[in-house]
C-alpha cells in the first residue's frame, strides 16, 4: 500500500501553483455552474464523493508522468477531472 504523503513528496505549493497557472492561462472566461446544474435550487444540490483503485501499472505511470510535470498526482488527477468533455 501506498502511503497517502507520498504523492506530495518533493512538490511545494509553488510547483503546483506554477503548474496551474500555465494549465489554466489560455482561460479567459468567467466561471460557470457545473453541466445541468442551473436549475437545481440553492440549497439543493447533493454533493457524493466516490472512488476506485488503479492498477498498479497505471498508478505508476500516472506517477511518473506527475513528477516529471513536477507536481503531485493528486493535482494530476485533479486537472484531469476539469478538463472540458
Amino acid at each position: 500500500m501506498i502511503d497517502k504523503k507520498e504523492g506530495t513528496k518533493g512538490y511545494t505549493e509553488s510547483n503546483s501553483e506554477q503548474f496551474f497557472r500555465e494549465m489554466l492561462s489560455s482561460v479567459t472566461e468567467e466561471a460557470v455552474l457545473a453541466f445541468g446544474q442551473s436549475s437545481t435550487p440553492p440549497g439543493e444540490l447533493i454533493m457524493t464523493a466516490s472512488g476506485f483503485m488503479l492498477r498498479q501499472e497505471l498508478n505508476t505511470r500516472l506517477r511518473r508522468q506527475a513528477a516529471r510535470l513536477g507536481v503531485s498526482l493528486e493535482s494530476l488527477c485533479h486537472l484531469g477531472t476539469q478538463q472540458p468533455l
